[in-house]
């Protein structure tokens, strides 16, 4: 679940014709929609909220869930941390809600688990967040 600012990224030049398979379905040209739901923090810190907003969301007919997983020690300074009123208007409340939500490494791998019963794929950890496949 880190970052790697090194890592290669292979580039594909897009076409009608590109198409990409994730645990078994097409995604591309022609090919239904494929529909990741927003949970993001929505889960207000709560494992238990972000369990039944991943059952809406299969329920749903949603394809993946995706979360939104912040690293404050990557996004802000040191000393914004410490005292957010240093940074632009509204600094100061955003860092605590973030705070307040955030999840732990230990509640995002019960999340994970939760959505293998959902039959889902993880499909990747990111600065900002991780989505996993839930149909």
């Amino acid at each position: 679940m880190s970052y790697n600012p090194k890592r290669k990224v292979k580039f594909v030049e897009y076409s009608f014709e590109n198409k990409i398979t994730l645990d078994g379905t097409e995604i591309g040209n022609g090919k239904p929609c494929y529909i990741i739901a927003e949970i993001g923090i929505n889960h207000n810190g709560n494992v238990s909220l972000a369990k039944k907003l991943i059952d809406v969301a299969s329920k749903s007919g949603a394809n993946a869930v995706k979360f939104q997983k912040r690293d404050l020690d990557m996004i802000y300074r040191k000393e914004i941390l410490e005292n957010p009123n240093l940074d632009s208007q509204g600094t100061e409340i955003l860092i605590g809600v973030l705070k307040e939500v955030e999840l732990g490494e230990s509640e995002y791998k019960e999340i994970i688990e939760y959505c293998k019963t959902k039959k889902p794929i993880l499909l990747g950890f990111y600065l900002f967040g991780f989505v996993c496949e839930i149909s």
